[in-house]
């Protein structure tokens, strides 16, 4: 008889001998998270790290800093898309000993109309190092070998080499991680002696976002406003509602409204607060106002209600959208209650900056950002 082995070794044992490792080992870690430490399971995840290298990594010492660079640019997705890509990217430098450079470039969608070759980064937060691309001209041992320091639109990262295991294991002096790192699977990598081994990743999130990430003055400015009037300065509940093109990726997205609406009527029922709607769907705001009349406060964001994303074609008004979108996140954040989809990456962003307790935070999907199977949803 044969005995009965796991879909989930299957898949990890196919990903290895076709060289995906970083899909073998995901695969390989999941089974181990819902089957306990499973020898075959252990043994491959084991063979994954001699063939990169990496046999001992996490029981090594901290790395000097040897005047080496990570290159974090945006992947050309949402706001909030590049924005976690930048966290797990820090992360990634950190525990490798690399100086991070962030330069959203050609590939950002939210660039202001003057902004030329410069970094639309520095658009919304203080810079995180004291470094900038022009270190790194000229310097010829780097990964991707052939990826430009500052990609055009449109340009296709390499299908393999780009991936959070192969970028950890490489030696290059200069490396560029054009494609999006999600965070979970680098927190298994955190060597043991280093500060942030043992947390998990949204630990990890919020501990990088407090310390690293600085928004700046004029839009710190905007969302107190908005704290202040009209929301008034006193306790409010607070909603993310992703619409426009989102029913592309989430079939059931628009259905989502009807959970809102009965998480509203809940929260109306409890306090007389008003509710602070965070929006990219006009048709959503419409609803939401013909529901419950003022109660509802809403920003001046721009919204749309054709079922095209609002940053599908920003051209000049990139910053602005950016610039609004983080205004609306800074504020829902401080609601004392709030509801958001754990399938969009803004509802995601707002969960992890809220300082509330835990169970203040409604999210009607698993966060993105915090689940440990990426690499089997990403190509």
């Amino acid at each position: 008889m044969t005995a009965f082995r796991s879909p989930l070794i299957e898949k990890a044992c196919a990903e290895f001998s076709e060289g995906r490792l970083w899909r073998a080992d995901s695969a390989a870690r999941q089974h181990i998270r819902e089957a306990g430490p499973d020898p075959e399971a252990l043994a491959l995840r084991a063979r994954i790290e001699a063939a990169l290298d990496l046999t001992g990594w996490r029981d090594r010492p901290a790395p000097p800093d040897i005047g080496k660079h990570l290159l974090i640019p945006a992947c050309g997705a949402g706001f909030w898309a590049d924005m976690a890509h930048v966290l797990a990217g820090l992360l990634l430098a950190e525990i490798t000993g690399r100086a991070p450079i962030v330069h959203w470039g050609a590939t950002c969608r939210f660039r202001g109309p003057n902004l030329g070759d410069a970094d639309a980064f520095a658009q919304f937060f203080d810079p995180i190092a004291p470094t900038d691309l022009a270190v790194l001209e000229g310097e010829a041992d780097r990964w991707p070998q052939a990826w430009p320091l500052d990609a055009p639109r449109g340009l296709t990262p390499p299908a393999q080499g780009c991936d959070p295991l192969t970028l950890l294991a490489r030696r290059e002096r200069v490396l560029i991680a054009p494609k999006y790192l999600p965070l979970p699977d680098l927190i298994d990598w955190v060597p043991r002696g280093h500060r942030l081994f043992g947390l998990n990743a949204t630990e990890v999130f919020r501990l990088l976002i407090t310390e690293r990430l600085r928004v700046k003055d004029a839009i710190l400015a905007e969302a107190a406003a908005t704290l202040a009037d009209p929301l008034g300065g006193g306790p409010f509940f607070s909603a993310h509602l992703r619409g426009t093109d989102k029913k592309n990726e989430v079939p059931n997205n628009d259905a989502l409204i009807t959970a809102y609406l009965l998480w509203t009527d809940r929260m109306f029922a409890q306090a007389d607060h008003p509710l602070f709607l965070a929006t990219d769907d006009q048709r959503f705001a419409d609803v939401f106002r013909d529901r419950y009349g003022p109660r509802v406060v809403l920003t001046g964001a721009t919204r749309r209600s054709d079922g095209i994303g609002v940053h599908a074609d920003p051209g000049d008004a990139g910053y602005r959208l950016g610039a609004e979108l983080l205004v609306d996140c800074l504020v829902a954040a401080e609601g004392v209650r709030f509801a958001g989809n754990g399938l969009s990456g803004p509802s995601c962003a707002i969960a992890l900056m809220r300082r509330q307790p835990p169970a203040s935070c409604t999210l009607f999907a698993e966060s993105l950002w915090l689940r440990e199977d990426m690499a089997q949803l990403l190509l």
